[in-house]
């Protein structure tokens, strides 16, 4: 599972009455995959990003009391007895908050 597809994960359980699809982002020679959400806050669509950014997996890491731990193997993310190591605390996180809403994802990403 590659950032985006996690991104999508979460964005589809954060806006579940919305429409989100993961879109290709030029300019070449590397697009990049971006999650494009459709009628956020008035908007007509939004770019969300969740996998190595605080400022949007802060509040999610927050309110569904994710618990993260260190260690030379990575970052550990622990919410309601599930488990996800990843290489950042975001990673971990939304990985976790996947797993906990019952979304198919690897241990690892």
């Amino acid at each position: 599972m590659d950032n985006a597809d996690i991104n999508l994960a979460v964005a589809q359980l954060e806006f579940p009455d919305r429409q989100c699809e993961i879109v290709e982002v030029t300019p070449e020679p590397n697009p990049s995959r971006w999650v494009l959400v459709s009628g956020v806050s008035g908007h007509g669509a939004q770019f969300v990003h969740y996998v190595n950014n605080w400022e949007t997996m802060g509040p999610i890491i927050a309110r569904e009391g994710i618990n993260l731990t260190f260690s030379e193997a990575g970052v550990t993310a622990h919410a309601n007895g599930h488990t996800c190591t990843a290489d950042t605390p975001t990673m971990a996180a939304a990985l976790c908050y996947v797993k906990t809403k019952n979304i198919n994802t690897t241990q690892r990403a």
